[in-house]
């Protein structure tokens, strides 16, 4: 990534998040105006759509001004898949917008799979509650969410909440056309109530 200024990072490997998830993190570096992101450690798939996303992990040297959202988007295939899933999260308790929750997509639907089983994809839900995975592929995927408070992508601690969707979630097209989308009647957004255990 080159920037005409020069820039440093803020904890990466915490605040970039690639999905689906990967063996190891990509290893960041400056050289000069630049931050090179290497993936050659991390075992990428073939023929899958890899996105990348960076909040809050790049600033400006001189006045700290922080690159408040930044993806990148790539594939190992020859092409880039393009699918979303949209949803909201409230708490279930006091029923206002849970904000800053990590929303996870997985293949498996136990009773264990948050506790051993980190996720597939990652998104995390904004000011209003509303969350989106971008460039998903055509499969089916179960949705889960965690306030996870040590970050380490499982649901893991007695004071960490959780929520969960039963169904199976299919990932749909991104329509500009509102007419279209009226039209598509597969087009559900997802749900889910934030509770603690």
């Amino acid at each position: 990534l080159n920037f005409n200024e020069f820039v440093e990072l803020v904890n990466p490997t915490e605040n970039c998040i690639i999905s689906p998830r990967t063996n190891e993190n990509p290893e960041y570096t400056i050289k000069g105006k630049s931050v090179i992101i290497d993936f050659s450690s991390c075992n990428l798939d073939s023929n899958t759509t890899y996105k990348l996303s960076c909040k809050n992990a790049i600033r400006d040297y001189t006045e700290g001004n922080l690159i408040t959202e930044h993806n990148i988007v790539f594939s190992t295939g020859k092409y880039i898949d393009s699918l979303c899933i949209t949803g909201h999260i409230i708490d279930a308790y006091t029923l206002e917008n849970a904000t800053d929750i990590l929303i996870v997509l997985h293949n498996e639907n136990t009773d264990s799979t948050l506790y051993n089983i980190p996720y597939q994809y990652v998104t995390i839900s904004d000011k209003k509650g509303y969350f989106c995975f971008t460039n998903l592929p055509d499969k089916d995927f179960y949705i889960s969410a965690i306030l996870d408070k040590n970050k380490d992508f499982l649901f893991s601690q007695s004071d960490e909440k959780i929520a969960f969707h039963t169904p199976i979630v299919r990932p749909y097209p991104i329509f500009t056309d509102s007419a279209k989308m009226a039209e598509n009647t597969n087009i559900d957004t997802c749900h889910l109530l934030l509770f603690e255990e």
